[in-house]
């Protein structure tokens, strides 16, 4: 058993649009994880879910964590996940626990 594989595993990555988000969504996918990919651009979500690697069911998300709705529908699209990336730019320094939806 290699501790690094994902199979049969779903990870939620936020920020999966650029940078360290997209890199991390395509390193999961490339473990054998089945990934759930979201941001807010269309655009490059699409360009990351092209980067993904493997034989297990991806899922691109387009929405705002800031905007209720569009979490809810995360939630319901992603549905039980084993692990989460939480990658989505945040502007400035802050402790998790002082992060609102209007950060």
């Amino acid at each position: 058993m290699d501790p690094f594989r994902l199979d049969g595993k779903r990870i939620l990555v936020t920020g999966a649009t650029s940078d360290i988000g997209r890199a991390i969504a395509v390193a999961c996918s490339r473990a054998g994880g089945s990934v759930v990919a979201t941001g807010r651009r269309e655009d490059k979500l699409s360009e990351t879910m092209a980067a993904l690697e493997g034989e297990a069911i991806h899922a691109a998300v387009v929405a705002d964590l800031k905007q209720d709705q569009d979490r809810s529908r995360l939630v319901e699209i992603a549905g039980d996940v084993s692990g989460l990336v939480h990658a989505a730019a945040v502007i400035g320094p802050a402790l998790l626990r002082s992060i609102s939806p209007e950060f």
